[in-house]
């Protein structure tokens, strides 16, 4: 093995939207994939987990490239990072996979560069944004939303059984009709305005299970790149005529923020593949669960906002809070991490209570077998921990109806 930099992610589990549409496009292209040499364009998040999935199918003929100079030289575990003109130099005999969400831009500069869509190249875009439109625009009547970031989507690659939270949920609240509208790092500023919208358009549901996860409070989380999404809020903005002027300002927000920030603060970093260090994991732990809340934080602002629009449209809300690994955060800080965790879980449970909800507070729910790996603090639970929050959310639901 090459010893150069290894600038794969630590990836164990995935969200079921882009699984699924990976083994669909591997299937669909199997015979391709297994003639050629296949090059994933894109050393992030999103071709390393490509990289998994292709081994699954026994595809090991792999290597990476990236606009990003600073990666070549370097790997994604065991498979090479090389420049970009050594693999246009070889087209007639590679197959190149597009794995960046966003890559109409790269598909562009491959085909500038003679590369042919759906014979040497294929966009393996996870369509995220695709799937949750395809949720968002559903105008049949629906008794349910089920609404949150991705811990409703997410299962262990190590998984026998890959249903995320979102799937068994929808499949044990078979006697309703459910929309699923769940995305990777929204935020409460982004789902208010995509529920408004909702609300305006369609049926409104009778309930709402609505998944909430502490470390968007924060104080910092809406300011990230990957909390803006701004190419679903244009779509859902286009969808809705742009006859909604709070989307429409907040999309302009979402641009600016995404547009400001230095993205090469996280593509160019070099992780160890086995665990991240420990400072990286303590200052993570300390940032996103032992912060001191602010009531004027934008996130809570519109958690509330949230609250009392639902409670004005009459739906009856059920908030949850997900298991959390907190052995990672006790690890680190022992019961002090406890204490400051609890102290922001009961801020967010009066909130709740005050608007007339109940909280269902599951963050110590799973014991450490549960995790796939104790060392990251948001490391998605197995299948039987999955189960057993579904479990307890079923009975929530029914006893506080």
């Amino acid at each position: 093995m090459n010893e150069s930099t290894n600038y794969a992610k630590p990836i164990t589990n995935t969200s079921q939207v882009i699984y699924d549409n990976y083994i669909r496009l591997i299937s669909n292209n199997l015979s391709k994939l297994r003639n050629n040499k296949i090059v994933i364009f894109g050393a992030g998040v999103r071709g390393t987990l490509l990289s998994l999935i292709l081994q699954e199918f026994g595809l090991n003929k792999i290597v990476f490239t990236d606009n990003n100079k600073q990666l070549y030289g370097g790997r994604v575990n065991q498979f090479l990072i090389l420049p970009l003109d050594d693999i246009i130099e070889q087209k007639e005999d590679i197959i190149i996979l597009v794995s960046p969400e966003n890559s109409q831009d790269i598909i562009q500069q491959l085909l500038n560069f003679g590369f042919i869509e759906h014979k040497n190249l294929i966009n393996f875009g996870t369509k995220l944004y695709d799937w949750f439109m395809e949720q968002f625009t559903d105008d049949q009547r629906k008794d349910m939303f089920i609404v949150g970031d991705c811990g409703l989507m997410y299962f262990s690659l190590f998984d026998k059984i890959r249903d995320s939270l979102g799937t068994m949920l929808k499949k044990r609240f078979s006697e309703y009709k459910v929309k699923l509208l769940s995305m990777n790092a929204m935020g409460m500023r982004a789902f208010y305005n995509i529920l408004s919208v909702q609300l305006k358009m369609f049926t409104k549901p009778k309930y709402v299970v609505m998944s909430i996860d502490l470390s968007m409070f924060n104080g910092k989380q809406h300011f990230l790149p990957n909390t803006q999404h701004v190419d679903l809020l244009e779509r859902i903005l286009y969808y809705s005529n742009e006859k909604n002027f709070q989307l429409k300002e907040y999309l302009q927000i979402a641009k600016k923020r995404y547009n400001n920030f230095d993205n090469k603060i996280i593509t160019t970093k070099a992780y160890n593949s086995d665990k991240l260090s420990e400072a990286i994991n303590r200052s993570y732990i300390k940032m996103n669960y032992m912060y001191n809340h602010n009531i004027k934080n934008e996130e809570l602002v519109y958690f509330i906002k949230t609250l009392n629009m639902l409670r004005e449209e009459q739906i009856d809300v059920f908030p949850i809070v997900l298991p959390i690994n907190y052995y990672q955060g006790k690890a680190y800080f022992g019961e002090k991490f406890i204490k400051s965790y609890c102290e922001n879980s009961n801020f967010i449970k009066n909130i709740v209570n005050d608007k007339g909800y109940n909280l269902l507070d599951l963050s110590f729910l799973l014991e450490a077998e549960y995790f796939l790996d104790t060392t990251t603090i948001d490391e998605a639970a197995c299948y039987d921990g999955r189960l057993m929050a579904c479990d307890e959310i079923i009975r929530f639901f029914y006893n506080n109806q």
